[in-house]
């Protein structure tokens, strides 16, 4: 759908405004910890609705924090069925090197480094999604990678913006 053209005068409806002026966001008002254990799980506060054939560009920060070297943090995101997202990454790599993907897609498990429960590390994302004709939630999903019993957690002020652009 392309971006509405307003004329001179009209009033435009709290549809308008909400849909196409008006950012979605998402921030963590709370840290969210899991130990001991690889499978992902829904972030609490990390997810937006998207309406379906909607188009968007949207950012990620993830701040987190995690046993030094161990545990650490992978992550993917789940988008409605006939949604497409692409997005570059970047963060410090379990080798520790820092890492920029070319493009990651929805459902990819980019893993991140953590170098101790006092180390705050932190992640970007930056991409573009597509909706197919599937309205649903964009969901981020998270885990350790490996297990480990020091708590790998994905803190608050972590967030999510969405701007629809087409």
């Amino acid at each position: 759908m392309p971006v509405p053209t307003w004329a001179v005068g009209q009033v435009l409806s709290a549809s308008d405004v909400n849909s196409w002026m008006v950012p979605l966001a998402a921030v963590k008002t709370a840290d969210q910890s899991v130990t001991s254990s690889v499978t992902m799980v829904n972030d609490t506060e990390l997810f937006v609705p998207i309406v379906a054939v909607g188009t968007y560009q949207f950012e990620c920060y993830l701040d987190y924090t995690g046993a030094n070297a161990a545990g650490q943090l992978q992550w993917r995101w789940i988008v409605p069925t006939g949604t497409t997202m692409r997005y570059q990454s970047i963060f410090q790599g379990t080798g520790g090197s820092a890492v920029v993907h070319l493009t990651n897609i929805a459902g990819d498990t980019p893993n991140a480094n953590s170098l101790g429960t006092g180390t705050l590390m932190a992640a970007t994302m930056i991409g573009t999604i597509v909706a197919g004709v599937n309205a649903g939630n964009m969901q981020l999903q998270w885990a350790q990678v490996a297990s480990n019993a020091t708590a790998t957690t994905v803190r608050a002020q972590s967030c999510l913006i969405l701007r629809r652009i087409a």
